[in-house]
């Protein structure tokens, strides 16, 4: 499972902190992994409509993102990040109103995601969240209430089909959700 970094239940509680989602619409999560956080963090914030599959999953769950072809009015996922024009380019298929990625701040660069996905206007980039903490995704619990920090920055992207104009970008403040360490540093006289 190369590309799986299950989301931190923190920035996926600051996402629904900081951005307005319907409970009453089919939403999406095509990338459940074992941990299941977005869809435990959905659930405890009161959304109930939830669909849940990935590739890695047993039974009915154990879906191909890319095979589906079924509409829901919002898709919310931390997406392969490899796979990440791909994801965004299928989600615009398959979600009608509402997508939210997380993904790395540096996607916001380079002039193929330029021409391909932030510059779409039939099903354009609405906001961006920007948390000011990086995620450590493979040391964290994904379930506890903090996440310890890195070097890998993430913003969450919302793509909303009814939106013009140009995005907006938001900063999220994590800093009280990161872990701390231990020991204090001690200042040597």
């Amino acid at each position: 499972m190369g590309d799986y970094y299950p989301s931190p239940a923190p920035v996926v509680r600051l996402l629904l902190d900081h951005e307005a989602f319907d409970r009453d619409v089919p939403i999406l999560e095509p990338t459940v992994g074992h941990a299941r956080v977005i869809e435990r963090v959905l659930r405890e914030r009161g959304f109930m409509n939830i669909t849940c599959f990935d590739l890695h999953c047993e039974g009915d769950e154990r879906r191909d993102f890319f095979e589906i072809t079924e509409h829901y009015h919002t898709i919310i996922t931390n997406p392969p990040f490899r796979l990440h024009r791909e994801f965004i380019a299928h989600a615009k298929r398959v979600a009608t109103h509402k997508i939210a990625m997380l993904l790395p701040l540096n996607y916001l660069t380079g002039a193929g995601r330029h021409e391909d996905i932030w510059t779409d206007s039939d099903f354009p980039l609405a906001r961006v969240h920007v948390l000011n903490r990086g995620i450590d995704f493979i040391g964290s619990d994904p379930h506890a209430d903090q996440f310890r920090s890195s070097q890998m920055y993430c913003c969450w992207y919302v793509f909303e089909r009814q939106h013009r104009g140009p995005p907006t970008l938001h900063w999220i403040n994590s800093h009280k959700h990161v872990e701390r360490k231990g020991a204090e540093l001690k200042v040597m006289v």
